[in-house]
């Protein structure tokens, strides 16, 4: 063949992978970023509260900073960090906005979370947030988890994966908890929700917790199973909370009755029906959170509970309207993958399906471009997106 052919043609190639990269990046951001859904801000109900007058450390102080308003948590060769709440709390609202540690993270677990291990160490209730840390080039991870009344054997573990760099800015994280339902937010958006139906009896968290925070070095198990370790060498990893938003009622765990809580706003529709249920619009957030980024839940573990817990079967049926296009349909609070599909899904993240479709379509779209065509990425555009990451398998 020709030289000049031969150059030709490579010169064609290479502009036309310019083109596919540059709408790759369209795509994903089109696809991806702009159904985000819009909701409610639920912790406008909650003031923000001074950390000094109301959490304490619980160990690792010389790694706790605090300065104007945000605490980092350092874990370091030495030792990890953590802090509590002073208070124990009968039903209530707990957030903070959190910022993770950004680059090599493997091992690395951060845990905000309620507990009352230390009152009843036999049969404890815990709410969950557990970010998981990884390699460059791999995204944290996200895993929620209940334990009611020493219920750790009946772990109820899900994971998701994130929309957004925990590493680039703060984000909220939110539990809701009350008679009615447990519910797990992040920015305002409903990620999981459990309900105290008849069936989980006491596994339902029923007694006064405080809030903890804490990193530490997980690295038997927080990546690929133990197969990456914290590594020292990038120490210290640094999370840093502010916007500590802690409301409920004030109550002694070790009080049998809590009496005093029941006219509590966390307890009576009269004073805030919007804390005991979830509304159309965070139905439908719930829904777009579970389908697309959720990658496990142990309701879909056959092999784990060949018998599904109770909540694993309860359904809602919902109608509401999702980016202008009403739907109507019978939602679960499982995933809608099978096992088999949770296990294989934790191979490949969302974005990595979007970055799919929008190859398929540019392939279908550029079949006869015009050589001569040159594209010029706009400066906006010249940025990393967290969107075009690596494969977020293993956590």
């Amino acid at each position: 063949m020709d030289a000049r052919l031969l150059l030709f043609t490579s010169k064609r190639q290479e502009q036309l992978l310019h083109i596919a990269l540059i709408l790759e990046v369209f795509a994903v951001i089109l696809l991806a970023d702009a159904r985000i859904p819009l909701i409610a801000d639920i912790s406008g109900h909650f003031e923000s509260l001074s950390f000094k007058e109301n959490y304490a450390t619980i160990f690792g102080e010389p790694n706790i900073l605090e300065d104007r308003g945000n605490v980092q948590l350092k874990l370091d060769e030495h030792s990890g960090s953590g802090f509590i709440s002073q208070d124990n709390y009968y039903y209530g609202f707990f957030s903070a906005s959190i910022k993770l540690p950004a680059n090599y993270a493997a091992g690395v677990v951060i845990a905000f979370y309620t507990s009352n291990g230390d009152a009843f160490p036999q049969n404890h209730d815990e709410l969950d947030f557990e970010f998981l840390g990884n390699i460059p080039g791999r995204e944290w991870n996200m895993q929620t988890n209940i334990y009611g009344n020493g219920s750790v054997a009946r772990g109820r573990e899900e994971r998701f994966n994130f929309w957004f760099d925990p590493t680039a800015d703060f984000h909220d994280f939110s539990i809701l908890w009350n008679p009615k339902h447990i519910v797990f937010m992040v920015d305002n958006i409903p990620i999981r929700e459990m309900l105290n139906i008849d069936g989980i009896s006491g596994d339902y968290p029923s007694k006064p917790m405080a809030l903890y925070a804490t990193i530490w070095d997980g690295s038997g198990w927080a990546t690929d199973g133990g197969k990456y370790p914290v590594n020292y060498e990038h120490a210290p990893f640094v999370a840093t909370f502010t916007n500590f938003k802690l409301q409920g009622c004030v109550s002694n765990p070790e009080e049998t009755l809590q009496d005093h809580c029941e006219s509590s706003e966390f307890n009576n529709p009269d004073k805030s029906s919007d804390l005991l249920s979830l509304s159309a619009e965070q139905k439908a957030a719930l829904e777009w959170v579970r389908t697309n980024y959720m990658y496990y839940s142990y309701c879909d573990d056959k092999g784990r509970y060949p018998v599904s817990l109770p909540e694993c079967s309860q359904t809602t049926e919902i109608s509401h309207s999702v980016n202008g296009q009403k739907i109507r349909k019978s939602h679960s609070r499982r995933s809608k993958r099978s096992s088999k599909e949770s296990s294989s899904s934790s191979k490949e993240s969302s974005s990595t399906k979007i970055k799919e479709r929008g190859r398929s379509l540019i392939s279908e779209s550029f079949s006869s471009a015009d050589e001569s065509i040159k594209f010029v990425l706009p400066p906006a555009l010249r940025l990393p997106l967290y969107t075009r990451r690596g494969n977020a398998s293993g956590n």
